[in-house]
């Protein structure tokens, strides 16, 4: 399916202001948003011939990145995980991002979520799914959960956080209580402590919680996280 949202967004250059305003028109600038996943763009880690029958593992950047940014991070990963590292879909100055400013908290992250979904749904072949988002991309990955608690093996969350409070399906969720983990260094100072504190309270009440703090590192994935992350993932590996 191709979600697609008019957005007002913040344009520079093309004769509008760094507001976003279009000089000539006198009205905001704009644009289209495709929601649909580029996959020419997806970086796999294995080719299409020994994907089959293996654990497959969604890699999501975070704000203003790019999908090469994760797609080498974790080579420690076991065999078996078929890691694909996914573009956002909103253009980013030349980048990409999961959502826009322009919408409410939870909705705005809505039509990606469902981007993901529906190119999930043109998969087959795989033992099981799990996600590893980080910062915003780890948003868009808690709100798969949330959205589809019953699709996923597995969440690795570093750096992110809950988009909203509650969730229609969130009691379903919590019955079920999938593995998470949950990474984040204490140097971060880009998520607001509000954002990181509701997260880890909506974590702990609706998964089975890993959590990880790392005492010298800031918004990012540093080596330090990178161990942590592929025994986690090999834990929910069958034997």
């Amino acid at each position: 399916m191709l979600w697609q949202w008019q957005i007002g967004r913040l344009l520079g250059g093309g004769g509008a202001d760094e507001e976003g305003w279009n000089r000539a028109t006198g009205r905001r600038r704009e644009t289209v948003v495709s929601y649909e996943l580029d996959e020419p763009s997806m970086i796999w880690r294995v080719p299409v011939d020994e994907r089959w029958g293996g654990h497959l593992l969604v890699l999501m950047h975070g704000a203003g990145g790019v999908e090469q940014d994760l797609a080498a991070s974790f080579p420690d990963l076991p065999q078996r995980v078929v890691t694909v590292a996914v573009r956002a879909p909103v253009p980013t100055n030349g980048r990409w991002s999961w959502a826009t400013s322009t919408m409410g908290e939870a909705e705005r992250f809505d039509p990606s979520v469902q981007a993901v979904s529906s190119w999930l749904d043109r998969l087959d072949g795989y033992a099981s799914v799990g996600l590893l988002g980080f910062s915003q991309g780890a948003a868009v990955a808690l709100q798969l959960l949330r959205h589809f608690p019953h699709r996923f093996a597995y969440c690795v969350q570093l750096a992110g956080f809950v988009p909203s409070a509650a969730h229609p399906r969130d009691a379903e969720l919590a019955r079920l209580r999938p593995p998470v983990l949950s990474g984040r260094g204490e140097q971060d100072d880009v998520i607001p402590a509000a954002l990181v504190q509701r997260t880890a309270h909506w974590l702990r009440g609706h998964t089975t919680l890993t959590e990880r703090r790392y005492s010298a590192i800031g918004h990012e994935v540093s080596g330090q996280i990178r161990p942590d992350v592929s025994a986690f993932v090999g834990g929910q590996l069958p034997a």
